[in-house]
This record gives structure tokens, C-alpha cells and sequence, in this order.
């Protein structure tokens, strides 16, 4: 659904790589919406349960706004950015 040619292209080479793709599902919707009561944008929320539904141990982002409020959520799934990914928990 994005609008700029040059991320949707981005998005379908990702998608080409993509272990597993999470499909909707009541769980994922209920997940997302949940997320979205904290104040997360729609797409963020999203993006967040499909990342909690699928059992991911983290969820990278860059996203200042999201990061800040990590600590609201009480997910198996660790919302981390990418620098204290690498070098936090892989080192």
C-alpha cells in the first residue's frame, strides 16, 4: 500500500528473501489494536504484533518514537535499535 515506487520496490525484493510472511488473522488484529491503544501509529502497531504473532525474540527499529515506549509493553519480543543489537546482544 505504499505510494513511492522505489519502496514498494524495496518492499517486494524483501518480501523475495522473507523466511516467513504473517498473514491477518484475529490474533495479529487484536495484537495490533492493543498497540494502537498505547498511542502507536496504526502502521507501527502493526508491523509490532505481526513481529509478536510470528514469536520474533526482537523487533529493530529506528524508530525513536516506538523505542521510547517499549517499556508500555510487556512482550516476549524485545523492542531494540540496531546499534544495541549488535552490539548489546550479539557480542
Amino acid at each position: 500500500a505504499n505510494p513511492f515506487d522505489e519502496r514498494r520496490e524495496n518492499i517486494g525484493r524483501w518480501q523475495a528473501v522473507a523466511s516467513e510472511v504473517i498473514l491477518d488473522s484475529p490474533a495479529l488484529i487484536m495484537k495490533a489494536k492493543e498497540f494502537s491503544g498505547t498511542g502507536l501509529r496504526s502502521k507501527d502497531a502493526l508491523h509490532l504484533a505481526s513481529a509478536c504473532v510470528a514469536g520474533c525474540d526482537y523487533f529493530i527499529t529506528t524508530d525513536n518514537g516506538l523505542l521510547k515506549k517499549a517499556k508500555l509493553f510487556n512482550e516476549p519480543c524485545k523492542i531494540i535499535n540496531p546499534v544495541d543489537f549488535f552490539t548489546r546482544e550479539l557480542l
